[in-house]
Formats: C-alpha cells, structure tokens, sequence
C-alpha cells in the first residue's frame, strides 16, 4: 500500500496508486494476444512482458504488480507516468501500421482541452537543458534512436514504443 501522508506528495506519484484494474485486465489478457498485439516477448520464467523503450528494456510483472528496468541495480525508481503509459501500451496496442504522419494533439477528439494544465507536455527540463544547445539536444536523440526530421532549428522523432 502506498503512504500519501508524506508531506509535499501529491496524487498520481506513486505506482502504488496505480488502478488495479489496469493490472487485473493485463492478467486476465492472453499473453500470446498482448505479445502480438504490442510487439513485445513474454518471459515464462520470469513472467513478465519484455517492452522495448527508448534503448532499454523493461520487465512488466503482472503478478506482482511491479514494472523494472531489466538489466539495471535497481535503484532507478520509475514514475506513475511511466507505469501508466506501458501498462495503457500493452492493454491497447493494435496490430496495425502506423501511417508515419505526425498529429498536433488539437488534431485528437478533445486534445485542445486535454493538453492545457496539468496535462500540458512538460518541456521545462528539456528547455532548460538544451535550450541553447541545439547540437547536443540532436545527438541524445539520434542516440535514443530517433531519426532527425526538418522542423524547426532542430529536431527528431522518437518511436519509443514498438
């Protein structure tokens, strides 16, 4: 169980506070289907889901609810955001193709209003560290694996998923 009593954490920090739910469903889903659909392995012995991000790969327990860099000491505490978004990944993913084209997110039902507040992308760390270093800011994303594309001084797209 997750301790919200601690002073200055907010909701939504935790991956305790992960809705079970999501968990439960991924149990409840054929392993095979899940694979298939989000590009990924299922380890048997393990019992985790093995999902490729950004050049490193993550194990996914269902299990025992946890989600961990595979190959790391363990001392990287990964967010809620992150356990969300590879929980939402492996539950809805498609076996369909990706078009390539890039979407504004005004271009997604709702998205004008979605993507304001609290839901607004947080850019302020990537500002603050490449804001004049157009030249790094390139290569961390040609190492992430990205690929670079013709907007703006510089930039590059990332597929971080499979």
């Amino acid at each position: 169980m997750s301790d919200l009593s601690k002073k200055g954490r907010g909701i939504y920090q935790d991956p305790g506070e992960i809705d079970p739910s999501l968990w439960s469903e991924l149990q409840s889903k054929n392993v095979s289907e899940v694979c298939a659909h989000a590009s990924v392995r299922y380890d048997e012995i393990q019992g985790c889901y093995q999902v490729p991000f950004l050049h490193q790969t993550y194990g996914c327990y269902p299990e025992s609810r946890l989600i961990e860099c595979i190959g790391d000491d363990g001392s990287k505490r990964l967010s809620f955001q992150f356990y969300l978004v590879l929980l939402t990944y492996l539950l809805r993913a498609q076996p369909i193709g990706l078009t390539g084209r890039m979407v504004t997110g005004s271009e997604i039902k709702g998205g004008d209003f979605f993507f304001r507040g609290p839901h607004a992308l947080f850019t302020r760390p990537l500002e603050k560290r490449f804001g004049h270093d157009a030249e790094t800011f390139l290569e961390v994303g040609l190492r992430l694996g990205g690929g670079e594309t013709d907007f703006g001084d510089v930039s590059f797209r990332l597929w971080p998923l499979p």
